[in-house]
């Protein structure tokens, strides 16, 4: 469903920047470990934090090994 939201709502430019961001400080993180540090307790937070990667990996800012994520770079 998140790809959904995802093609329907586009991530907050915003919330591409916190990401990015913490990524940055904390490379090889997992969709869990940014959701909990961006969204705590926030149930919507992995599906948002998944959509927004999947937007980045397009836009070639991030990249993906496994279940860890890193900023491009």
């Amino acid at each position: 469903m998140a790809q959904q939201i995802g093609a329907v709502f586009p991530p907050n430019p915003h919330l591409v920047g916190r990401v990015t961001d913490w990524l940055a400080d904390h490379p090889g993180a997992t969709v869990d470990e940014i959701s909990a540090a961006i969204f705590p307790g926030k149930v919507t937070g992995p599906g948002r934090i998944t959509a927004t990667l999947r937007t980045m990996i397009g836009q070639c800012r991030v990249r993906q090994d496994g279940e860890h994520w890193f900023a491009a770079g």
